[in-house]
C-alpha cells in the first residue's frame, strides 16, 4: 500500500511526486538558503543533499530537474569532499549523456578525471598529458553551457604527486640544476611522441621553477606551445608573469603607430597588447634580468614552428630573435620537440651565428633526452601510483603486466602512454588480480576497450563516424599520415558541426594531435601503437 500525507486529497496524489521534491527543498532551505551559494560556509551538507535529490529525481525520470540540482551542487565547488564532488560529476555526466549533451558530458568526465588525479583517487591519466597540482584543482572556463566552472585555489602551482611517483622527478631535478647552472643557456629536450615531454614541463619542470629562486634571483619560466603568431603569444606570455618583480613592458610609440595613452605616455603593452615586437620583448627580457629576474623561455612542442611558419622570412625572423636571448644575460632557453624534428633546428644554425653556444645547436652537452621507462622503473611507477591511489594490484599481476608492457617495444622498454592506458583501463574496471587480468583479455584487450571509452564519449550517433576518422588518420603501412579537416570531411557523410565536435574530443582526449599548420591545421594519431588496434576496429 501506497502512503500520502493526510492532507493530499486523492485528486492530488499523481502529483505527489512533485510535493514530495518540493517539501525535500523546503526542509533544504530551512537549514540554508541553498539559492545563495556565496553565503553557504560549510557546503558539504548541502551538495549531498542536493545529490540525493537529484538522484531520486533520476529515478522518478525527472531529468531535467535532477540536472539543475546537479548544477547548483557543482557551483558549490569541491569543499573538504572530494569523493562526493566526483560522485555529483559522475552523475551529472550521465544524465548529460543521456540527454544527447555529448560535448557537456564529455568536459565533466574531464574535471572528474582531473580532480581525481589531484586528490590522488586515480592513479592514471590515460592518454592524457599531467597538470601541476594547481591545474589540475582549478577549473579552466565557466559553467555556461559545455564549459568547467572556474574554482578558487590558493597557492601557486606544485609539481604533480605523479611526477614525483616516478622518475621523472629525478629529470626534474637534473633540468633544475642544468637551469641553475651558467653552462647551460640551451637545452634541447627531445624524445618520441608521448613519451611525456609537455607532461615533464608542465607537470614538473615548471612548477619546480617557480619554487626555487637561485640567490637572489627568482625563476620566471615563460611556456609558448602556439607559433602562427609566436610574437603576440610570446608577449601575452611575458604579461601574464607580472607580479614576478619585472616593471611594465613599454612599447615605442611608432610600433603603435603613434599610439598614446590617455595621459600622453607612451604606451604599455597592459594598455596596447595586441601590437608586439620582437625588439621590445627582447628589451624587456633585458629589463627583467636587471631587476633580479632569470626568465626561462620554453618553446614547447616547437616543431610546429616549422608547419605554422613556413616562410623563410618569418623563420629567420624567430632565429634572429633566438640568436638574441642566448646573448642575454641570465636569461636561458628551452626548446622541447621530437626526436624526428631535431634535424629541423639545423635550419637555424645556417642562417644565424649562435656564438653563445659556439654554432653547436645539436651538442650533447645541448640535448636532453625523455625516453621510455626501463621495466623496473615500470614497475616502481605503477606500484607508487597504485598504492598512492589505494588501488591495489597483486603482485603476479604487477609483473606479468610489466612484462606485457615491455614486450610491445623492440628494445625491452616500457612506453609511458601506453602504461597510462592499460592503467587507467584497468582501474576503470577494477582489475586487481592476474586471474581477472588474464579473463578479461589482457593488455591488447584492455587498449580496444579504452579506445572503445573514447569513441563511446563521442555519442552512439557519432560512434561509426568517430571510429572512421580514426581510420583515415592510420594506414596499411603501420604510420600515421596528417590529414586535414577537408581530407576527413571528403570521406565521410556528416554535418560539420559533427565533424568539429568529434576531432575536438578526440584531440582533447589525448588520442590525436592538432598541428597548426598552414593554411589549413592538419590532424595525427598520437603514437604509432595504437595503429594496429585501431585498424583491427576499423
Amino acid at each position: 500500500m501506497s502512503y500520502h500525507p493526510a492532507s493530499i486529497q486523492p485528486q492530488q496524489q499523481q502529483q505527489y511526486p512533485d510535493y514530495q521534491e518540493n517539501s525535500a527543498l523546503s526542509c533544504l532551505n530551512g537549514i540554508v538558503n541553498i539559492d545563495d551559494a556565496e553565503q553557504i560556509t560549510n557546503k558539504s551538507p548541502v551538495g549531498r543533499y542536493l545529490l540525493l535529490l537529484a538522484q531520486a529525481q533520476q529515478h522518478l525520470g525527472q531529468h531535467s530537474k535532477a540536472i539543475s540540482h546537479l548544477e547548483r551542487a557543482r557551483e558549490l565547488g569541491i569543499g573538504d569532499e572530494p569523493k562526493l564532488y566526483l560522485e555529483i560529476l559522475e552523475t551529472l555526466g550521465t544524465l548529460y549523456w543521456q540527454q544527447k549533451r555529448y560535448q557537456a558530458a564529455f568536459i565533466v568526465k574531464q574535471e572528474r578525471f582531473a580532480i581525481a588525479q589531484q586528490h590522488g583517487l586515480l592513479a592514471f591519466i590515460g592518454a592524457g598529458k599531467l597538470k601541476s597540482s594547481q591545474q589540475n584543482h582549478l577549473a579552466q572556463n565557466q559553467l555556461a553551457q559545455n564549459q568547467l566552472p572556474q574554482t578558487k585555489s590558493k597557492g601557486s602551482a606544485t609539481v604533480s604527486q605523479a611526477m614525483t611517483a616516478s622518475p621523472w622527478q629525478h629529470k626534474v631535478q637534473e633540468l633544475v640544476q642544468r637551469i641553475a647552472s651558467t653552462q647551460h643557456k640551451l637545452t634541447v629536450i627531445y624524445g618520441q611522441a608521448g613519451v611525456g615531454k609537455s607532461s615533464l614541463l608542465e607537470a614538473g619542470l615548471i612548477p619546480a621553477l617557480k619554487q626555487q629562486p637561485i640567490g637572489n634571483r627568482d625563476l620566471v619560466p615563460i611556456r609558448l606551445k602556439v607559433y602562427t603568431d609566436w610574437v603576440t603569444e610570446l608577449g601575452k606570455g611575458i604579461l601574464e608573469s607580472k607580479g614576478e618583480g619585472s616593471s611594465p613592458l613599454k612599447v615605442e610609440s611608432l610600433k603603435l603607430e603613434g599610439y598614446k595613452n590617455n595621459l600622453g605616455q607612451k604606451a604599455t603593452l597592459r594598455e596596447q597588447p595586441t601590437n608586439f615586437e620582437p625588439a621590445t620583448i627582447l628589451d624587456q627580457l633585458q629589463e627583467n634580468q636587471r631587476q633580479h629576474q632569470i626568465n626561462i623561455l620554453i618553446f614547447d612542442q616547437f616543431e610546429e614552428f616549422f608547419f605554422s611558419c613556413r616562410e623563410p622570412a618569418e623563420q629567420k625572423r624567430f632565429f634572429e630573435f633566438f640568436r638574441d636571448c642566448l646573448n642575454i644575460p641570465y636569461l636561458k632557453v628551452i626548446l622541447c620537440l621530437r626526436e624526428d624534428y631535431l634535424h629541423l633546428l639545423l635550419k637555424c644554425a645556417r642562417q644565424v651565428d649562435l656564438d653563445a653556444i659556439n654554432n653547436d645547436i645539436l651538442n650533447k652537452g645541448i640535448l636532453y633526452y625523455v625516453g621510455n621507462f626501463s621495466p623496473d622503473e615500470a614497475k616502481s611507477i605503477i606500484y607508487n601510483l597504485t598504492t598512492r591511489a589505494k588501488f591495489y594490484l597483486e603482485d603476479a599481476l604487477l609483473d606479468e603486466l610489466v612484462n606485457d608492457l615491455a614486450n610491445n617495444e623492440p628494445v625491452g622498454e616500457v612506453s609511458p602512454i601506453e602504461l597510462q592506458i592499460v592503467g587507467l583501463q584497468l582501474q576503470t574496471e577494477q582489475i586487481t588480480t592476474l586471474a581477472a587480468y588474464r579473463q578479461n583479455g589482457s593488455k591488447e584487450k584492455l587498449v580496444e576497450r579504452y579506445l572503445e571509452g573514447v569513441v563511446s564519449d563521442c555519442g552512439s550517433e557519432n560512434q561509426n563516424a568517430a571510429w572512421k576518422i580514426l581510420g583515415l588518420l592510420t594506414d596499411k603501412h603501420g604510420t600515421r599520415p596528417f590529414r586535414t579537416k577537408d581530407d576527413l570531411g571528403a570521406e565521410l557523410q556528416l554535418s560539420t558541426d559533427n565533424l568539429d565536435f568529434i576531432l575536438e574530443l578526440l584531440v582533447k582526449s589525448g588520442l590525436v594531435m592538432k598541428w597548426q599548420q598552414e593554411p589549413d591545421p592538419q590532424y595525427q594519431l598520437i603514437y604509432d601503437y595504437l595503429v594496429e588496434p585501431i585498424r583491427r576496429y576499423c
